[in-house]
């Protein structure tokens, strides 16, 4: 690992992957955010009641919309990080490749020595002990603030939505479990995609970093709800829709849908993205 990764590296710090948020996570900033429901799909309807729009997000037929979640310094900060951590080339080489960097906010041990590393340029991309190059202790909180934020803003709207997502009960202290790596930072230049997945987890939040301006193809895409990642990477399922929000914008949507990073064609698109359980739920069907 080169001095300059090093540096930053430690300047950055480590974290732990049993994150709480702090205690000002329920602020007035909830009172003054709007959310619009993204019906997936041709013939799709917004939902008429609160109860409707829960069942459709949890049986991955919407995802929500939160228009400002971030505020600009906050967009400011997790953007500086990322493209710092990607001309440092910080990005975990095992989730990586040329064209997507995944910059995990926490490190974490990847269960591999140096011996194992036939590659210099891989083990110059890890830390000295082969864990993946974390951010700083900034970025982990407003990480960890930003999830909670998602939280607490779907239980004081919609009582029903936050049953199924399994959030009702989730406080600031409560522990989460996040996919593997994240929170990330996921920085795609052109030729940069992720392939159709499902997160398997209670609820992703995905908050994107560029405008819309700053690239070209890019965005996030949806695929009908009985649509498999199999089957959508073998091309037997066509996104039905694709989304791509402003900057600071959040995308929220339950851990069944299967949805995919389109491919950006010119350009660098950094989104932020976090997909988590409270680690009191086990993981059973959301609806």
């Amino acid at each position: 690992m080169n001095d300059e990764v090093r540096r930053v590296g430690s300047e950055l710090g480590r974290g732990t992957t049993c994150i709480v948020a702090d205690e000002h996570v329920h602020d007035a900033s909830l009172e003054t955010l709007t959310w619009h429901e993204a019906p997936l799909g041709r013939g799709a309807v917004l939902s008429s009641t609160d109860a409707a729009l829960a069942e459709a997000v949890c049986s991955s037929r919407s995802v929500l919309c939160v228009p400002a979640f971030c505020t600009p310094e906050e967009v400011s900060l997790l953007r500086e990080a990322g493209v710092r951590a990607a001309e440092l080339q910080m990005q975990n080489p095992l989730t990586s490749s040329e064209s997507r960097l995944r910059i995990e906010v926490f490190g974490r041990s990847l269960g591999i020595t140096p011996m194992n590393l036939y590659a210099p340029p891989l083990l110059d991309t890890l830390s000295s002990d082969c864990r993946s190059n974390s951010l700083g202790s900034e970025v982990q909180e407003l990480a960890t603030i930003l999830v909670h934020r998602a939280i607490a803003l779907v239980q004081s709207r919609n009582a029903a939505l936050a049953d199924g997502l399994r959030i009702r009960g989730c406080t600031p202290d409560s522990p989460l479990s996040y996919s593997a790596g994240e929170p990330a930072i996921n920085v795609y230049y052109a030729g940069g995609d992720f392939r159709p997945h499902r997160d398997a987890q209670s609820f992703t939040l995905l908050v994107p970093l560029s405008s819309p301006s700053e690239y070209e193809g890019g965005g996030t895409a949806f695929y009908e709800p009985t649509a498999t990642p199999a089957e959508a990477v073998r091309g037997m399922a066509a996104p039905i829709a694709t989304l791509r929000p402003l900057a600071g914008t959040a995308l929220l949507w339950g851990g069944e849908l299967t949805h995919a990073a389109v491919a950006v064609t010119k350009g660098r698109r950094l989104v932020f993205v976090a997909s988590a359980t409270p680690r009191s739920w086990s993981l059973t069907p959301l609806w």
